[in-house]
Order: structure tokens, then sequence, then C-alpha cells
């Protein structure tokens, strides 16, 4: 674990104490930094102080599964071509400290009722009354401006709907998605688990729809943008990016495009948001920086800078995360155009250059001079390169748990094409520079040259904001 650690530390990269931002690796080095301090593993430890006082039997952050408990494993499944297609387990990268607890509906109830219950279960103590109060109680603001915007609590996560103080957790893998929530004012919790990935969205509106059942909010929902609306939306349009994303590999194109809220506006005022993965998503203003969601109870809110312009969100609902305001350059729909665009220009300089070597000789036309032969050729590489780095990226980007565990071999080619493709890129200004001084082809020709060129460089651009190409 300590070589793990040492080997994956993430850079800072802003001061502590600023924002929030969920992190595994924070979990892991405190699981660390536990069991240093004992004789006993991190497994071991929980063993002894929480599952066996609770009578967990059925729980293990053991890696692989004990055999003992092999035989109830559940079965991680994924919708596919009409069916459903099973999955192996998976081996978390972080073991165990980071996050790999197996257990069962049953035991996390135990454990739901050791903190509702000030700390014991039966006759067991896992923890003092005034730990478990310290634990539920809020430990970061996000904003001092919105206190009813939820926070963090002691390893717990704020999630109040309704008016009702909710703390609790939710964990996912590839195939499983799971939540835990205490109702410690009311003695409730509820816990779920689902084996896919629709759980995802399920868990929450699961603990939406308990909570409207039971305890209802009791204000009235805002419907109509007050008087001034329009404006004050207008000034907060633009594509907000989640600080729980990598700064330093090519694992940042997972946030830049799961974890980007692009806000707009309409002309009534209200606030319209999509991100990948979810539909848009329509807000009302409250009061100047704190919207609520129309026909929902979810949040956001601004954080503002000195000169009153926009800089961060905060979703409501989503406690353990903190949305930063991007510059237009880094937008989706700028990233999407050039990657787009440039898409387009590899493609007709293939399919060009292919259709007029055949022109050239079905008519009889001369051959092309050495420079302008090797000009072509030259672009018509990068062009084949930066297709197959998008692909080889696009292809790691769907199999991310695989790929970010262990490195396929095509990753790696494709990592090191990359820079050959950005060497291809400045040879190819070079040509464009020669073409045109030459008078390579004809004025057309030289243009479509020049033209992909500059897009091969905004290409290579928008790769390195994804992280795929460091600069």
């Amino acid at each position: 674990m300590e070589e793990i650690l040492a080997d994956h530390q993430p850079a800072r990269v802003r001061p502590p104490g600023q924002f929030v931002a969920y992190s595994n690796y924070g979990t892991a080095l405190a699981g660390h930094a536990l069991a240093e301090q004992s004789d006993a593993s991190f497994t071991e430890l929980v063993d002894e102080r929480i599952f066996t006082p609770l009578a967990m039997d059925d729980s293990t952050y053991a890696q692989p599964l004990p055999a003992r408990l092999e035989s109830r494993r559940a079965i991680g499944y994924t919708y596919q071509n009409g069916e459903y297609r099973a999955h192996d387990p998976v081996v978390w990268t972080l073991p165990p400290e980071g996050g790999s607890l197996r257990t069962t509906a049953t035991d996390m109830g135990q454990f739901l009722l050791a903190h509702l219950n000030e700390g014991t279960y039966n006759s067991e103590r896992i923890l003092e009354a005034d730990t478990v109060r310290e634990m539920h109680r809020r430990h970061f603001t996000k904003s001092e401006a919105v206190p009813e915007l939820n926070g963090m609590a002691y390893g717990f996560i704020e999630m109040d709907r309704n008016g009702e103080t909710i703390v609790g957790h939710w964990g996912d893998t590839p195939r499983f998605m799971s939540l835990l929530a205490l109702y410690p004012e009311r003695d409730t919790g509820v816990f779920v688990v689902y084996n896919s990935p629709g759980g995802s969205p399920a868990r929450f509106e699961l603990l939406q729809a308990f909570t409207d059942r039971y305890y209802p909010r009791s204000d009235t929902a805002v419907v109509e943008p007050p008087v001034g609306a329009a404006d004050r939306a207008l000034a907060l349009t633009g594509d907000y990016r989640s600080l729980t994303i990598s700064e330093s590999s090519w694992e940042r194109v997972l946030g830049v495009m799961t974890r980007t809220y692009t806000v707009g506006a309409t002309d009534e005022g209200y606030l319209a948001t999509t991100r990948l993965g979810e539909g848009t998503r329509t807000w009302v203003e409250r009061r100047p920086g704190v919207y609520e969601e129309v026909g929902g109870s979810d949040r956001l809110v601004f954080r503002f800078d000195e000169d009153g312009r926009a800089t961060h969100l905060f979703r409501g609902h989503f406690g353990p995360a903190t949305y930063e305001r991007v510059p237009w350059y880094e937008s989706l729909t700028v990233l999407q155009g050039i990657l787009g665009a440039g898409v387009v220009a590899f493609v007709s300089v293939l399919a060009l250059w292919l259709g007029g070597f055949v022109w050239r000789r079905v008519r009889g036309r001369d051959p092309l001079s050495g420079p302008e032969r090797a000009a072509r050729t030259l672009l018509g590489l990068v062009s084949a390169l930066w297709l197959a780095v998008l692909v080889i990226f696009l292809l790691a980007w769907i199999n991310f748990n695989a790929e970010a565990a262990s490195p396929s071999l095509t990753l790696q080619t494709g990592k090191g094409l990359r820079y050959v493709a950005l060497a291809g890129t400045v040879g190819s200004v070079v040509a464009t520079g020669f073409a045109w001084r030459d008078a390579y082809w004809t004025r057309w020709v030289r243009l479509h040259y020049a033209v992909v060129t500059l897009l091969a460089i905004l290409f290579a651009w928008q790769l390195s904001l994804l992280g795929i190409l460091p600069l």
C-alpha cells in the first residue's frame, strides 16, 4: 500500500481548504495512516473494531473475496444488444483502504442502527456518542452566503432534502452503485445497492422519492423567475467543470467529458443545464446566485469574485464536488467543434490524396515533384496519426477502469503516436510555407493544405487541454 500511494500521489494544484473535491486517494491515505499506527492491517482492524461487534458476518474488505463468501457473490451486469451481460468482479486499485467493501443490505442495516443509536448495536459499542455526533455534523461549508447548501460532514456527505437533515455516502464500481443515507433526527436509515450502471441515477431518485413520501417539503416551490432574472441568468452562462478530475494525465478526458455542466439561459430568465449522460434540467431563481430545479428539489449555487463574476458552481444535492467556470476556449462546444472539424479535415486529406493519385494515373498526368510528393505524404501521415490517436484514446475512455488499472499495449502505442503526430504537425507548418513560396499545386489545393495544417495545430491544442497530449 505504501508503494501504491507513493507512486500515485496526485499533484496539489490549489491551496488546501479552499474547495471540496472527493478523493479516493485521500481516503486510502487515511486508512494507511491508521494501519501504520497499529500492529494489524487495515482489513484486520475493520474486522476487529466494526464487523465483529456489529455481527456483520457477511462483510469484508479482503480482495479477492474469501472462499466462504464467493458462492454468494453478486454478479454485475450491463444491458447490451437487448440482453444482460454478466461481468467478472472488479479488483479495486487502492485496496483495501481506498474502498473495496463487499457487504449485504442486512449487514449495512446493522451499521446504520449503530450510527442511529449513538454508536451502539445491541450491547456492543463501536463509537462514543460524541464521536458519532462529530461525524454527522458539517465540517466543510461550501458557501457561507448560502448555509442551506449541502457540505461535507466527517466521512459522511450531507444530502439534505425537503428541509430534512440527511447524511450518508454512495459508492461506485463499473457495475455496482450503492447509497447509504441516515436521517438522524428521524431515527431512520436507508441502504440500497444496484448491480448495473442504471443504479447510478436510480439510487438518488429513490432517496428523493423516499423523502417526499415520508417527509414532504413544507415550503412552496418557486415557478416563475423574479424581475431582472433574465439579465442575471445570462451572466451565469458557460461551462463549469468539476475539480475532481486529473490535471496531469490522459485520465483528465473522463472528467472533462462527463463532469462538465454547460449552463445556458432562456429569454424568460430560467437556467438550463446539460451534462453528458444527463438530460436538460431547468432552474428558476430563488434569489440572486441561488437557483432551484423546476419540478425538483435540487439547487444550484454560484460563487462570485470581487467583481461580481460567477467563478464556481455548487450542486445542492452533490456535496463532495465543486465546479469551476472554464474559459470559453475550454468549453465543450469549442472542444467538440475543433475535434469534429479536425476529423473531417483529416479524412478529406486521405480521400483527396488517394483520389488525386488515382486521377493522375487514369489521366496520365505528370507525377508530382519530389518536394510536392513529400509535403502531401507528410500531411497524409499526420492526418492518419491524429485520427489513430483520437480513436485509441476514445477506446481507452470507453474501457476507462481497465486502462487506468493496467494500460493496454494499444494505449501505450497511442501515447507514443501522439508525439509523432505532433512532430509531423510542426513539419506540416514548414511544408505549408514551402508550398506557398514555391507555388505547389493549385491555389485551392494550397489553401486546403494550410487549413488542414491549422486544424492539426488546433486539434493538438485541444488534446493538450484534455490531458491526452501533455505539453
